[in-house]
């Protein structure tokens, strides 16, 4: 019993390393993405809007790719007693 809960364990870690793998490889694609729309932007007298809001969505792109690598690095450390 304790050797199938033990495997179910760690199928879900794997299951979530995966999702979290997605997840990141999502975030760095919108990062630049984000980078790409803000060189192809012109500047304009509403730069200063532009750029704070420029600003706030890297940050998101890139608070989400830390929370996926922190996820990762938890997951693998969660899998180690798993196995």
């Amino acid at each position: 019993m304790a050797r199938r809960a033990s495997k179910c364990w760690l199928l879900g870690i794997i299951l979530s390393i995966i999702c979290a793998l997605i997840e990141l490889q999502k975030a760095t694609s919108r990062e630049g993405q984000i980078l790409i729309s803000k060189a192809n932007s012109a500047k304009s007298d509403g730069a200063k809007e532009s750029n704070e809001e420029f600003a706030a969505q890297l940050k998101a792109a890139r608070d989400a790719k830390k929370t996926q690598v922190l996820n990762i690095i938890k997951n693998l450390g969660d899998g180690i007693t798993a196995s």
